[in-house]
Formats: C-alpha cells, sequence, structure tokens
C-alpha cells in the first residue's frame, strides 16, 4: 500500500496519486515524486520496477530485511537502508526499525513495515509547507535522517533514567531484580549501537559522492548529520561504561554483604567450638567424683558462660562484631 504526492514544476501540489498518475508525473523530470510505502505488496512490487525503472537488485534488498545500515548505487538511482529508533519505554525495551531509500534525481521512495516518526515528521511539514518537496529529494533524505537521528535522543534520555534508577538500588540493597535491570538497560544500549554505528559509516558515504543525485551543496547538511550521529554513539558509550561500573558497584555490594553474614556464621561457630567441647567432655561416661557430678551442671553452665562472654568481648575489642 503507498501513497504518493508530487510537487510539480508549476508549484501546484498533486496528492493522493494513482499508477496513472505517478506515470504522468514522471515524464517530466522537473516534477518531484515522493512515494511512501507501508508494508510493500506485489503491486508496489510492480510499480518500483515497471515504472521508477529501479534496478532488481534494489528491489530485492528492499524485500530482505536489513540488520544493519548499508548504501547501493546504481545507474539511476541509490539504495539506503537506515533503522529509525521504535522504543516501547513502558517496558522499557528498544528495538529499532528498518526503513529503505530509494533516491532518485526526481523521486524518493521510502519503503517500511511499520510507523516512523521521521516519515510522519516529513508528512507533516510538506502538508504544512509544500515548498519543502521544491528543494529536491535530497534535500528530503537529509530531513529525514536528521530526524530519525533526532528520534535517538528521548530513547537515550529514557536510558540514562532506567540507569539511575537501578544505580540507588545497586548501591544500597542489590538484588536478582537489579542485575536483571541492568542487563536489560545494558542490551538495549547494544541494540542502538548495531544501528547508529554502521548508520554513521552510511551517512558518510553520502558526503563523499553521488553528485548525480545527492547535490553537492547538501554536504554541509549530511555532515552535521555525522556530528549528531557521533553524539548519539559517544552518549551510548557513556551509558554502556556506567551499567559496567553499576553492575561492579552491585557485586561489590553483594559481596560485602556475604562476607558480613559469613563473618557472624564465622562468629557463632567458634563462640559454639569451646562450648561443645565442654558439654561433650562432661557428657562421657566417666566416674567423675561425687562433689562434680552433683555441682557439674552449675559448674558447666557457668564456665561455659563465662568463656562465651570472654570471647564475645575479644572479639568486639578486635572489632570484628
Amino acid at each position: 500500500m503507498f501513497k504518493a504526492r508530487a510537487y510539480l514544476k508549476d508549484g501546484r501540489i498533486e496528492t493522493d496519486l494513482t499508477v496513472e498518475g505517478i506515470r504522468e508525473i514522471l515524464k517530466d523530470a522537473e516534477n518531484k515524486l515522493w512515494i511512501d510505502i507501508e508494508d510493500i505488496n506485489p503491486d508496489d512490487i510492480n510499480l518500483l520496477k515497471d515504472d521508477l525503472k529501479i534496478h532488481p537488485i534494489a528491489v530485492e534488498e528492499v524485500l530482505t530485511p536489513m540488520e544493519r545500515p548499508e548504501m547501493q548505487s546504481f545507474e539511476n538511482h541509490i539504495l539506503l537502508v537506515l533503522h529509525a529508533p521504535s522504543a516501547n519505554l513502558a517496558k522499557g525495551g528498544m528495538d529499532t526499525v528498518e526503513i529503505d531509500f530509494l533516491v532518485g534525481r526526481n523521486f524518493i521512495v521510502t519503503i517500511r513495515g511499520g510507523p516512523i516518526a521521521s516519515v510522519r515528521d516529513l508528512e507533516n511539514r510538506v502538508r504544512a509547507d509544500p515548498r519543502i518537496m521544491a528543494r529536491g529529494c535530497d534535500f528530503m533524505l537529509y530531513f529525514m535522517a536528521d530526524a530519525m537521528v533526532d528520534d535517538y535522543l528521548p530513547v537515550l534520555n529514557a536510558i540514562d533514567k532506567r540507569i539511575d534508577a537501578t544505580q540507588e538500588s545497586a548501591a544500597k540493597n542489590p538484588t536478582s531484580e537489579t542485575f536483571t535491570d541492568l542487563m536489560k538497560i545494558k542490551t538495549d544500549i547494544l541494540e542502538i549501537r548495531r544501528a547508529t554505528v554502521p548508520q554513521l559509516e552510511v551517512v558518510r558515504s553520502l558526503i563523499r559522492g553521488y553528485a548525480d543525485i545527492i547535490e553537492k551543496g547538501l554536504s554541509v547538511y549530511f555532515r552535521s548529520v555525522c556530528e549528531h550521529l557521533q553524539q548519539v554513539n559517544a552518549q551510548l558509550d557513556a551509558a554502556r561504561e556506567e551499567v559496567n561500573s553499576t553492575v561492579q558497584v552491585s557485586l561489590a555490594v553483594k559481596s560485602d554483604q556475604l562476607n558480613q553474614v559469613i563473618k557472624v556464621l564465622t562468629i557463632i561457630t567458634v563462640i559454639m567450638m569451646p562450648l561443645t567441647l565442654i558439654t561433650g567432655v562432661f557428657g562421657m561416661n566417666f566416674d567423675f567424683p561425687r562433689w562434680l557430678v552433683n555441682s557439674g551442671l552449675w559448674l558447666t553452665t557457668g564456665g561455659m558462660g563465662i568463656m562465651a562472654l570472654v570471647l564475645v568481648r575479644y572479639f568486639r575489642k578486635r572489632r570484628w562484631l
């Protein structure tokens, strides 16, 4: 299913174009055409092949999910595969959505499997000011690429808040849930990096060439997108280091808690060992003197109490208790 709009060379706007309308628009190279395809179907594929003359390899690429951003150049168009953020902040999860761009001299095609904020933003901007399309399809590519990078910022801010929330519990009383949350955050960070790191190289390639499709004057714009991506990657690296340090703090606190438990149990064991020895000796089947048998209970209990008090006082003096 596709939506198509065009900016004609005389300044008129055409929306909700059919296949026949698209063919008429393409007859004049000065017209600008934007086709947005969501959930591509066989009719859309025929439109790409027959009317836009998209290379079969490019068509095959847009039909195959790509885990990494990439770019390919063909005779009359270029293919860019980028990834936009699709965050589910309520569940604390992070995922990316693939969007494919086919950019020619007078057309741009966006192909996606679901709603993407940057595409919606451009659609709203074009609806409010159609002259944006007059600046060219390469400018529209820049606009969406820049908006996609900006869409990562709220997600990164949400990740920072999640890290802050776990750091407090990690420093006081880390639990298994604390470690689970930290691992989820780390997984989300790696998921974003798998999109943004190679995406940086893809955008850089637009600066270096393809002057027949991308106007040279737009190099400074795409350079700005690269700088924003570098900032995103730097923030991701900082967040990852913060998560690693929080994990180390959690492990240290957990280890200290375990040491405290072991210390208390060890002290109890040490106190009970001589008491157990005394009860074991007096519990043996020996013939003790009558005076010792008659007062043995009191002597044994008193000796055990004194020994226990001496050990406790010694442990406190050494600050073991």
